[in-house]
């Protein structure tokens, strides 16, 4: 008898093990089964949205058909030598198409798409765009391979259509940082400039071009920059990010109430109504200016707006980036601007409320007289009657 239970004992044993095996067997089956049907639903997305792909040429009419297949298309991201060449779209949350394909369908592998909190016409001076780490060079698994030093070296372009026209980058830096790291998932923190935002590239890159670190340190205003970012291989807090910049000089600094006026500080110093004009004698002419801004500016802040080269402000554009540069660094500046085009001087001198710093006054030509200049401290020209009256 005991004989019997154990031999029905070791039956049901085998059965039962018998069983788990065949079930393990037939989940790995499934699990390699659908794992093959989430890359093929990727590769058949992938190379059928592909052919709606804009080009320079086409850019309007390519971007009304990508639209009429998904309104949220905001634009086109390709990264030279790499698989990544696909729309980018914008949900209302972030949310929205982690899971969902640009059909509209759901979708494990997702859809490349920007931070709700960014412009959708990439217009800010930062931007972030996520998409899946996956295998088979599919969505944004090909920025793995920018972590090796000679792909990195010798792939360093991307590309962003927008229905406003292409966007070219240079890649500046890899990294690899958790998911917690501020300065790279909050574009907040990037909207009025990179200040010291080349020095977190240099102490937290595994590759970095040092050239174009340098370029954001030199013009943190004048550059737009672009990261790209998915989950790292091996570690679910950590993402692999890539950086790419491109120059803006058509940006400049933000106005702002950066410096306080000190209380010690009265502007009637300056004010011209008080103090009247600055004049300039040349050899053949007498030239008057007006004040119309007061900056007291530090070395390094004289790096980022050169007020003491010479400049040729050639159009309204320029003129209006220049003053304002001014308004940004201004102590006191006149209430109505000059208009274009003005003839400026800069008058500079040594100030010591910052290290290195120098008080910068600039005037705009008011009047001009073309006498003599006086050949002694008790001659000068004869004011026109306009002038006298505008004097006073």
């Amino acid at each position: 008898m005991p004989r019997l239970v154990l031999k029905l004992l070791n039956g049901l044993y085998d059965l039962v093990a018998g069983i788990l095996i065949l079930s393990t067997l037939l989940f790995s089956a499934y699990s390699i089964w659908d794992n093959a049907q989430i890359y093929r639903s990727a590769i058949d997305v992938q190379d059928s949205i592909r052919q709606y792909r804009p080009t320079e040429g086409n850019m309007a009419p390519g971007f009304e058909e990508l639209r009429a297949i998904n309104p949220e298309v905001i634009a086109w991201l390709t990264m030279e030598g790499t698989n990544i060449d696909y729309p980018v779209l914008q949900g209302e949350d972030n949310l929205e198409y982690m899971n969902k394909d640009v059909y509209g369908n759901f979708s494990l592998a997702g859809s490349i798409f920007l931070d709700t909190r960014c412009n959708p016409e990439i217009e800010d001076r930062y931007s972030l765009i996520y998409g899946h780490n996956m295998d088979q060079h599919l969505m944004f698994g090909d920025l793995a391979l920018y972590k090796d030093k000679g792909f990195f070296s010798r792939h360093t372009v991307g590309e962003i259509l927008t229905p406003a026209g292409k966007q070219e980058y240079k890649v500046v830096a890899v990294l690899q940082i958790p998911a917690s790291t501020e300065q790279i998932f909050n574009p907040d923190l990037w909207k009025d400039g990179f200040v010291n935002y080349s020095d977190f590239l240099r102490k937290e890159s595994i590759w970095y071009h040092p050239e174009l670190v340098d370029l954001i340190e030199k013009k943190p205003w004048n550059v737009q920059v672009v990261a790209l970012a998915t989950c790292a291989d091996g570690n679910t807090n950590d993402r692999t990010v890539l950086i790419m910049v491109r120059e803006r000089p058509d940006w400049y600094p933000p106005i702002s109430n950066r410096i306080e006026t000190p209380e010690d500080f009265d502007s009637s110093d300056i004010d011209p109504e008080t103090n009247g004009d600055v004049v300039f004698h040349t050899r053949d002419s007498t030239r008057y200016f007006r004040p119309v801004a007061v900056m007291r500016i530090s070395e390094s802040e004289a790096r980022e707006f050169p007020y003491h080269t010479v400049t040729v402000l050639t159009d309204s554009t320029e003129y209006d980036a220049f003053f304002t540069r001014c308004a940004y660094y201004a102590d006191w500046m006149a209430e109505e601007r000059p208009a274009y085009p003005a003839m400026l001087l800069t008058l500079s001198t040594c100030e010591y409320s910052k290290e290195n710093s120098r008080l910068v006054v600039v005037c705009a030509c008011s009047g001009m007289e073309t006498a003599p200049a006086p050949q002694s401290e008790d001659a000068g020209p004869e004011l026109t009657q306009e002038r006298k009256e505008s004097q006073g």
